[in-house]
């Protein structure tokens, strides 16, 4: 096997496609708008080198040193990345849709725009990452890292993500509609304005994390505890309530029986001990109504829930 030493050397458009470059070092090497389509670069080091434009498609990179590498609008397209290292590399608007990332690194990389669209992983860590406005869109994630990561106004929608950590991550508007997120961590996680529609979350840690805004029509938050996150002005229509634990502040009054009412100030949620029905507001706006008939009950007891509001 030939192992080749291209460290520091200019290599701007060289064409790779199909080369075999087991074990071969690019470190610190130019290497803009080159074209790696389909090689193997298994165990290589391209640690600081200039890839801006490359081509990287269906490459085997696995087990490869890409520390500190700089450029933008890298193609990685249906690459298997497995055991990578992409820590505190720079690549913004770089595309890795289709990649396989099993054990891949990006601690503390710079990857804004980046596209991990249907992208499978496990064990991934994407620990302090930057990924504003990144794409998961439709990914398979399985035990990856997020702690601290940067994620404002990222894209999960579809995405199947499972046993995840996203502790201290700064989310802000992240779309997550569609998704299913299972046994996940969200600790002092900043998930204000998220869309969560049609989400399944159930199974998963909240603890003081921020659901500001968020938007929760017809998820399926069962079972979940909440009591520690701040739910302020989110939206519930529809939502599947059943057996969660609200933050202090919500007080529940009995109101027929059978029913209750989970009051806070500004909003009302009704149902059975089993299974909250409907969210309405304090003025009696109705926000859910997804069980038949409850337009009718709000009608007999809204003067009891309105005397309940006012008195929290």
């Amino acid at each position: 096997m030939t192992v080749f030493d291209y460290q520091n050397q200019e290599l701007d458009s060289s064409n790779f496609s199909g080369a075999k470059l087991t074990g071969s070092t690019f470190r610190n090497a130019k290497l803009r708008h080159s074209n790696f389509t389909y090689a193997t670069l298994r165990r290589a080091n391209l640690s600081m080198a200039d890839i801006d434009g490359a081509e990287f498609l269906g490459a085997v990179v696995t087990d490869s040193d890409f520390t500190e590498a700089t450029g933008s609008s890298i193609a990685f397209q249906f690459a298997n990345l497995s055991r990578s290292d992409f820590s505190r590399a720079s690549l913004k608007d770089s595309c890795f849709a289709t990649t396989q990332l099993d054990s891949t690194l990006f601690c503390n990389a710079n990857l804004p725009n980046a596209a991990f669209t249907y992208a499978e992983g496990y064990g991934t860590n994407f620990l302090e990452a930057k990924l504003p406005n990144a794409s998961f869109r439709k990914a398979t994630l399985n035990h990856t890292n997020f702690r601290r990561a940067n994620l404002r106004h990222s894209n999960f929608t579809d995405a199947v993500v499972q046993g995840t950590n996203f502790s201290f991550a700064n989310a802000p508007h992240t779309e997550a509609v569609r998704t299913i997120l299972n046994h996940c961590i969200f600790f002092q996680t900043n998930l204000a304005n998220a869309d969560f529609r049609h989400a399944d979350l159930r199974r998963n840690t909240f603890t003081k994390t921020n659901l500001i805004n968020a938007n929760f029509r017809h998820a399926d938050l069962r079972n979940l505890d909440l009591s520690t996150c701040d739910l302020s002005h989110s939206d519930l229509r529809g939502a599947l309530l059943g057996g969660v634990a609200f933050p202090p502040g919500y007080y529940r009054v009995i109101c027929t029986p059978g029913h209750e009412a989970l009051v806070t100030p500004t909003t009302v949620v009704i149902g059975d001990v089993a299974q909250p029905l409907a969210v309405w507001d304090a003025k009696g706006v109705l926000l859910n109504d997804t069980a038949p008939g409850l337009a009718d009950w709000w009608a007999a007891n809204k003067d009891a829930i309105a005397a309940a509001v006012r008195n929290t």
